[in-house]
């Protein structure tokens, strides 16, 4: 699979937003807090950017690809059960992700 294919995955969990129903994107300054949807966004994107730089590496290990990629699963999945994606959005995310696995 090519650097695109990396890029575009990086590009779509970037764009997720946890944001507050009814509130459009003021509802962290009206509320002034975060919740549980915008720590686990938080870990995913970290978690993502980590797959990101083992992946362009030449050498990485297939145990530690592996390792990473189940923490990026695993926060996708935690995304859904917060309702801050949809069953179809987890879906494509999940397959673009072992798309991205089984060309490495």
């Amino acid at each position: 699979m090519s650097q695109t294919a990396l890029h575009h995955f990086l590009e779509t969990i970037m764009k997720i937003d946890a944001g507050y129903a009814g509130m459009g994107s003021a509802g962290a300054g009206i509320i002034g807090a975060t919740g549980t949807q915008d720590q686990v966004l938080i870990t995913l994107k970290t978690e993502v950017m980590r797959f990101a730089n083992l992946y362009v590496q030449p050498a990485v290990s297939a145990t530690d690809l592996q390792a990473v990629a189940g923490c990026v699963e695993g926060s996708i999945y935690a995304l859904k059960l917060t309702n801050t994606i949809s069953d179809d959005k987890l879906q494509a995310l999940t397959q673009e992700l072992q798309a991205l696995l089984s060309k490495h």
